[in-house]
C-alpha cells in the first residue's frame, strides 16, 4: 500500500476511477463530492449522489443544479437504495464506517453487481466520533463499524494507499475493479 500526504488523497482517488467513466454513484455524497466530480474538471455524463442526511445534499443540490444538470441528488438510504441502473463507478469516500457491516455487506453486494470500480476510503482505527454527530448536527456522522481490509477482501478490494491524519489515525482507500468481481454474500 502508498503512503500519501492528506493532500494526495483527492488525486490518488481520481487516480482510481477509469478514464472512460462516464456515469458515477457517490454514496454518502458531501464535502468530498465537489472535490472528485466537480473541482477535478473530469466529465461525467451522468452523476448521482445519495445521502440519507437531506441537509447534505441541500447545498450541493442548488449550487449545482444550473452548473452541472446531468448531476442529480437523492435523498435516500443506500442500503434500500434499488441501483437499478448500472454506473461506471461507484464512490463510497470517508462514509462505509457510518454503516453496520451487515448494512455495508448489503450494499457492496449490490454495487458489485451494478458497478464497474468501486473506491472506497475509510478510516484504519475505529472512533466513535461522537465531537462530528454534534458538529454537523447529523446523527448518520457516528461511526457504526471498522471495516478492514480482510472484510473488503469478499469484494476483491485492494488496498491502494494510506494517509495519516492530524490526529494521527489514518484513512485507507481501497479499489475494485470490474475485472475483479467477486461479490460477497449476505
Amino acid at each position: 500500500m502508498r503512503e500519501i500526504t492528506r493532500d494526495q488523497r483527492f488525486d490518488e482517488i481520481l487516480g482510481l476511477i477509469p478514464e472512460e467513466a462516464r456515469t458515477a454513484v457517490d454514496v454518502g455524497c458531501g464535502i468530498s463530492f465537489r472535490d472528485v466530480y466537480v473541482k477535478s474538471g473530469r466529465r461525467f455524463d451522468r452523476v448521482l449522489g445519495l445521502n440519507v442526511h437531506a441537509p447534505s445534499i441541500w447545498d450541493l443540490t442548488s449550487e449545482l443544479r444550473e452548473s452541472h444538470p446531468h448531476y442529480s441528488f437523492i435523498c435516500a438510504d443506500a442500503t434500500e437504495y434499488p441501483f437499478d441502473t448500472e454506473f461506471d463507478v461507484a464512490t463510497l469516500l470517508a462514509v462505509a464506517e457510518h454503516f453496520t457491516l451487515y448494512d455495508l455487506t448489503k450494499l457492496l453486494d449490490r454495487l458489485a453487481v451494478s458497478c464497474g470500480t468501486i473506491v472506497l476510503e475509510t478510516p484504519e482505527q475505529y472512533e466513535p466520533n461522537e465531537w462530528a454527530v454534534k458538529a454537523f448536527d447529523n446523527p448518520h456522522e457516528r461511526h457504526l463499524s471498522l471495516v478492514t481490509a480482510e472484510f473488503l477482501s469478499q469484494w476483491s478490494f485492494r488496498p491502494a494507499a494510506r494517509y495519516w491524519l492530524e490526529s494521527g489515525f489514518s484513512d485507507c482507500i481501497y479499489v475494485r475493479s470490474e475485472h475483479e468481481r467477486n461479490p460477497g454474500s449476505v
